[in-house]
């Protein structure tokens, strides 16, 4: 039997199917999105664990007696009820699944990653051609709204303009594939932040922690940053990131590296499928960069770690965060402190754009300047 599925890879979303030049906060990701795509996730789930029912099913058998000599067929009624009661629950997944990814970018991509084709295919090997036709027909239905939506909802270019002539392209993918695969608002306002000083970035090299998209690295490569190291751990984002630099004309200056910062904290390598990703172990940069990068409690202790292992002696670290949780926040100032960073917090314009609901934010965004204590 399978496990359920319910919430399974539910940072999925969607924001936006339209490609082009992006100049509001309209395409920026928020928690609101974060928490409608974990109810897509639970109603994806319940959906594909009707429809994998129906796709367990053994084909129908005709058991046989002999009746006044000659062998014929006989049912057994009770299996038959429960055979179609499972296939007519499958079939109203398959009417909600139609519903679902046809009208909605959210469900849509956590039926791509939830394997929905694969399971409505199984399904359809388990009926019988001729006396279960309406289901397969339902089947059928579902899989060409999944494919359907699978189309729409590939990677998509974006260009964004800053003041300073400054312009660069990004692909964003969808939420499931790390929480880094779109825009959040903390990231343009580093990039901001990074075109008013551009000597912050000038003749260094730059590495973005946690890049997602890449945005603030691509800035920095735009205003002249000697190298710019582009890390993240999420294969999807590490891909997109290396045709984001073909796009943006950097690939002389760029590089996209895999880094985990929990391996960072016991002083460990991040593994990856290509050599060419791999971080030197003894690696540091001039600048290190990153946009939105606390936001689960394994990070108050992994950032830092990687932030002081990362930069070179006179360096200097510029994160931006939109404070969900208070303590948390606290709690990466002190653990900064443990690792032998000295912090500033610097409070931004984060009124502007960025969602400010009770429910999740304890507070506007912050910046923070690290820098290695003196001895």
């Amino acid at each position: 039997a399978r496990a359920p599925v319910y919430g399974a890879r539910a940072r999925a979303l969607a924001m936006s199917r339209a490609d082009g030049n992006v100049s509001d906060n309209s395409s920026i990701a928020s928690e609101g999105d974060w928490y409608d795509a974990i109810a897509a996730g639970e109603v994806i789930g319940r959906f594909l664990d009707a429809i994998q029912a129906a796709g367990a099913l053994a084909a129908p058998s005709v058991a046989t007696d002999v009746v006044d000599g000659t062998r014929a067929p006989t049912s057994d009624a009770a299996a038959t009820a429960r055979r179609r009661a499972v296939l007519f629950r499958a079939a109203d997944a398959c009417d909600g699944l139609v519903s679902k990814v046809r009208e909605s970018a959210v469900y849509a991509e956590e039926a791509g990653k939830a394997g929905a084709r694969d399971a409505l295919l199984a399904a359809k090997r388990a009926c019988s051609a001729d006396t279960e036709a309406p289901f397969r027909a339902k089947i059928d239905a579902a899989i060409e709204a999944c494919e359907a939506a699978a189309l729409a909802a590939m990677e998509r270019v974006k260009t964004y303009r800053f003041e300073g002539n400054v312009e660069v392209k990004i692909i964003e993918t969808g939420l499931s594939n790390g929480v880094g695969a779109k825009i959040w608002h903390a990231a343009k306002t580093l990039s901001k932040m990074l075109i008013s000083d551009a000597a912050l970035v000038r003749d260094k090299d730059v590495l973005e922690l946690g890049a997602g998209v890449g945005m603030c690295g691509f800035v920095a490569a735009r205003l002249g940053a000697r190298s710019v190291t582009l890390s993240d751990f999420e294969e999807p984002l590490l891909l997109a990131l290396e045709k984001s630099a073909e796009l943006n004309g950097a690939g002389s200056v760029a590089r996209v590296c895999a880094l985990d910062w929990t391996k960072e904290v016991a002083g460990e390598d991040t593994p990856s499928s290509s050599t060419a990703r791999t971080l030197d172990a003894y690696a540091q940069f001039d600048v290190l960069l990153g946009s939105d990068v606390l936001y689960e409690s394994q990070h108050v202790l992994a950032l830092p770690a990687c932030v002081a292992r990362r930069m070179r002696a006179d360096g200097a670290c510029v994160l931006v965060n939109a404070v969900r949780y208070r303590d948390m926040f606290d709690d990466l100032l002190a653990a900064c402190a443990d690792v032998g960073l000295h912090v500033d917090v610097i409070d931004t314009a984060s009124g502007d754009g960025i969602e400010q609901r009770a429910s999740w934010h304890d507070g506007a965004e912050r910046a923070l300047r690290l820098t290695k204590s003196k001895p």
